[in-house]
């Protein structure tokens, strides 16, 4: 029987299991720094969408189940869409859709410092980490638009 953990606590190491799961399976064939560095859009995107897709459902649990007004629903789903649309439009706009979409996650994960919320310390921790985790996802996946080689040879072009 697992013990009851604080407030957060709970978020956080699912974050870690699904980061480690998501990154060991995008790191199958060419190691986890090639994955870093030179993943493409889609590549990236599934992997954001395996973050993503565990903290939605549990979002979503929370509205239907307990009335909760998680706004993780709305900001999950956006994220969950956008992986989808970058995964199967491989296209320069695509691309540059991860970023507003971890954002917007990122965003999400402030509210609660700003609307007076009484929330124990370990959940404010949970939700400090959040914010930097997709603050981090947002500029990892901006990173991406150059690494398709063909979309990141447009774009690599067209800057110069």
């Amino acid at each position: 029987m697992m013990a009851l953990l604080p407030p957060g606590i709970n978020a956080i190491l699912l974050l870690i299991f699904v980061s480690v799961l998501a990154g060991v399976m995008g790191s199958r064939q060419n190691g986890f720094q090639w994955f870093l560095r030179h993943s493409s859009a889609s590549e990236r995107a599934l992997f954001t969408l395996t973050i993503a897709f565990p903290f939605w459902f549990w979002a979503m649990y929370k509205v239907v189940f307990t009335g909760d007004d998680d706004y993780g629903a709305i900001s999950f789903l956006i994220v969950i869409l956008s992986c989808a649309f970058v995964y199967w439009k491989k296209t320069p706009l695509s691309s540059n859709m991860l970023l507003p979409s971890n954002l917007v996650v990122s965003a999400n994960y402030l509210l609660p410092f700003f609307n007076g919320a009484d929330l124990p310390s370990t959940f404010y921790i949970y939700l400090g980490i959040g914010c930097l985790y997709w603050v981090s996802m947002a500029a990892w996946n901006w990173d991406s638009r150059f690494q398709d080689s063909k979309v990141g040879d447009e774009l690599r072009n067209s800057l110069v």
